[in-house]
């Protein structure tokens, strides 16, 4: 009885360490998983950042542009406004010249 309760033990500790060595496995799986995930996550944050940097760029690049357009449209007014006080001061000029002669 004894050496059956013996064999049942060393049985036992067969079946633990087999289990234990099947954790052990898994472990090592989910952690090389784990770990190509973090690598992906990563990469995809690095993409991420090149993506969002390439945007500012952009942005900052059109700014400058719209910048330069209103300046460009502020000048075309302002001359505009200049040509028209012109003319308006010519005709004002030449109505007086008008009445006074007449």
């Amino acid at each position: 009885a004894a050496s059956a309760a013996s064999a049942a033990g060393g049985g036992a500790t067969a079946a633990v360490s087999m289990s234990f060595a099947a954790l052990e496995a898994r472990l090592e799986e989910v952690q090389s998983r784990l770990e190509g995930g973090h690598r992906r996550c990563e990469e995809e944050v690095r993409g991420l950042k090149a993506s969002a940097a390439r945007a500012a760029a952009r942005a900052a690049a059109w700014r400058r542009e719209a910048r330069e357009a209103e300046r460009q449209v502020s000048i075309g007014v302002a001359g505009l406004q200049e040509r028209f006080r012109e003319s308006l001061r010519e005709l004002t000029e030449s109505r007086m010249v008008g009445a006074s002669s007449q």
